[in-house]
């Protein structure tokens, strides 16, 4: 697993800072820890579109520095980032490749991979403009040149959320020009959109691409009430049903804000913002991410895939059920045969 760019604080005492750091960790081996490597991305970036791809990731976009993107603007502000990068691809973490650029430059987007396709939808582009593009790249094409694919119908947005599933590309939420979370969802079936069900409550900014578990995208945690408002994290999970006509309240996830709020709030287990979602074998993990008052965060959660271990689950419980139930029946009929051959000696 490896984990590129991004927003950084180096001490307690530090301010944040974009950064081309790469960190890896072999979740592999028991024990391990986060490595910080001695190669970096040639960029400092932040709030792009990390795609995890079969050996490695892909990392589309972001916002970055004037200096490291080349912008000669003389305010300095950070811009919508054309460039991508293949990171860790040839079984080396610090390795990284320039990939294909973008169209135009997105930051605040969102996006996930559908078999060979990837896709990156809605953000912010170079002159801070909210969007509706989408931006397709297939990875079995030997040119690998990304592809303007059809503009979601709805309202232009940011920090909108992934998703993908049996086929579909989905985006969900996110934030329009004004900075109010959104409710509207929509599903992209590679050629056309079509509106899915609302969310109950706006949202924005969740971990993104959304959790799969037991057969259902998972929106966990995001920002309620969008830039517009400090309500920080929702602690919510919501299932989206198989067949996307509802959203499905999970229980909410407890809330706290660790033993040092103050001086060290990523020790807390709240939801995360802006955090990067990688599927791991079984697991899926999320990692870092902003929480309340604009602090990262350092931890990382895992959440259990669900379907094969639903599966596993309910085959231990039938082995399980037939190893108790099984000498019960067996105990009864021999009681049962004892007591007629009892019964026909002493009634003959």
């Amino acid at each position: 697993m490896i984990v590129g760019g991004g927003e950084w604080r180096t001490d307690d005492s530090a301010a944040l800072q974009s950064e081309a750091s790469i960190w890896a960790l072999d979740a592999r081996k028991k024990g391990s820890a986060w490595t910080k490597l001695e190669r970096s991305l040639p960029a400092s970036v932040a709030f792009g579109v990390s795609i995890a791809l079969e050996k490695g990731a892909l990392w589309v976009g972001g916002s970055a520095s004037s200096a490291s993107s080349g912008d000669a603007s003389p305010d300095g502000q950070p811009r919508a980032d054309r460039r991508t990068f293949f990171v860790g691809t040839n079984d080396d973490p610090g390795a990284w490749s320039a990939g294909p650029s973008l169209p135009e430059g997105r930051a605040f987007a969102c996006g996930a991979r559908l078999g060979t396709r990837v896709y990156v939808a809605c953000g912010r582009n170079e002159t801070g403009l909210v969007t509706q593009s989408l931006f397709v790249l297939d990875l079995a094409d030997p040119e690998r040149r990304w592809a303007a694919g059809a503009s979601l119908p709805g309202v232009a947005r940011a920090n909108a959320i992934a998703g993908s599933r049996n086929g579909f590309f989905y985006v969900v939420g996110g934030e329009d020009a004004s900075g109010t979370a959104l409710k509207d969802c929509w599903r992209f079936d590679g050629s056309s959109w079509t509106q899915i069900a609302s969310l109950p409550v706006g949202r924005s900014a969740a971990p993104s691409p959304l959790l799969t578990v037991h057969g259902q995208l998972l929106l966990y945690g995001g920002d309620p009430d969008g830039s517009t408002g400090k309500a920080g994290a929702s602690t919510q999970l919501d299932g989206l049903a198989p067949d996307a006509n509802t959203w499905i309240a999970w229980p909410e996830l407890s809330k706290h804000r660790g033993p040092d709020p103050d001086r060290r709030p990523d020790l807390g287990s709240m939801p995360p913002l802006y955090a990067p979602v990688v599927t791991l074998d079984r697991f899926q993990v999320i990692v870092g991410g902003e929480i309340d008052g604009g602090a990262v965060t350092s931890k990382v959660a895992l959440f259990v895939a669900g379907d094969e271990d639903s599966s596993r689950a309910l085959l231990m419980f039938g082995v399980l059920l037939v190893l108790a139930v099984l000498p019960t029946i067996l105990a009864l009929v021999y009681a049962f045969r004892v007591h007629a051959r009892r019964s026909a000696r002493t009634n003959p």
